[in-house]
């Protein structure tokens, strides 16, 4: 249910961006925004404008991205994604004292379930390539993992801190994102059910 109403919420700013293209002043929009769209959490539905919209029909989907792997070959994040049911895209750094206190939970999530159809894509922020490649040793990664050493696609996804993590389906479909340790774990095994 939450999910739902976070992409209700997205749906919102979406109307507030299109009303301030339009050229619409901002005690405008902020008016119409207030009066035309209703959540109904009940219902798990979309009203803006007086036109109904199930949340599903809201989803977010990721945009590909292309990253340089260990072994130096480039991986796009769909093609990993297309193979499992369920992806972990994880935003890390070896330098990030949380990421690697996340870690240990990250493991264990792919241990329980990797064989349920889960995979995790590890994105690295890291601008130092011996850093990283010594911390997916010393972490135990054995996941796909992949440098953002320009950090273009954490922009990309507005990523402003780690760690962080989007949950999608096999169609790069957004389920969950934010997510660390037990409330990861359980999403994960409730949405490989």
């Amino acid at each position: 249910m939450m999910k739902r109403l976070k992409y209700v919420l997205v749906l919102g700013t979406c109307l507030c961006t299109l009303a301030a293209c339009q050229q619409t002043k901002k005690a405008e929009v902020a008016e119409n925004e207030a009066n035309e769209v209703e959540v109904s959490v009940e219902n798990e539905t979309t009203s803006a404008e007086d036109e109904t919209v199930s949340a599903e029909s809201d989803a977010v989907s990721i945009s590909d991205f292309v990253l340089p792997q260990p072994n130096g070959e480039q991986l796009s994040a769909m093609s990993i994604i297309a193979k499992n049911r369920i992806t972990i895209i994880d935003f890390w750094a070896s330098w990030c004292g949380p990421c690697r206190a996340e870690m240990p939970n990250m493991v264990k999530i792919y241990q329980d379930c990797h064989e349920q159809g889960l995979e995790i894509l590890g994105v690295s922020l890291d601008n130092n390539a011996e850093d990283w490649l010594a911390a997916i040793d010393g972490l135990g990664i054995v996941w796909p993992a992949v440098i953002d050493a320009d950090g273009s696609v954490a922009q990309l996804y507005g990523i402003e801190y780690i760690p962080y993590t989007f949950v999608v389906d096999a169609k790069g479909t957004v389920l969950a994102e934010n997510l660390r340790g037990e409330e990861l774990a359980a999403f994960v095994k409730n949405a490989l059910q």
